[in-house]
């Protein structure tokens, strides 16, 4: 059975311009991934995920977050918490090897703070684009 990785989108936004046909849920095959990486690019926080493509080419998935739930450009409400970049990645890592015989799998984003704080709704982060290209 097949597991698939779901990126929920709110507010869509890709830095470019409102984007609402990528709010809710977005899902991505598991199997499919070969490596994810967490890193600011151009002030927003990006997870970029290489894929394995049906014709054995490398595709990528790339997810941008930010601390708004409007739809708003990610670089106005950055994450920027110290070790974010470590705390999306391992986040991510969790929802793929998570629930092994499940069927979906959701990535919980987490909050826009250091490792182990107390939470805290107003540090809540967004997933607001999900482009595969």
């Amino acid at each position: 059975m097949a597991q698939w990785i779901n990126f929920p989108v709110v507010g869509g936004h890709d830095g470019g311009g409102a984007v609402p046909a990528e709010d809710g849920d977005n899902l991505l095959l598991a199997e499919s991934i070969v490596s994810v990486s967490v890193a600011e690019t151009a002030n927003r926080m990006t997870a970029t995920l290489t894929l394995r493509a049906p014709t054995a080419a490398t595709d990528v998935c790339t997810v941008l977050c930010s601390t708004d739930a409007a739809a708003t450009d990610p670089n106005t409400a950055r994450c920027d918490a110290a070790g974010y970049e470590a705390q999306l990645k391992a986040a991510i890592n969790r929802a793929i090897t998570a629930n092994p015989g499940g069927v979906k799998s959701t990535v919980g984003a987490p909050q826009n703070a250091v490792a182990g704080a107390k939470y805290d709704s107003a540090n809540k982060v967004y997933f607001k684009s999900f482009k595969i290209g």
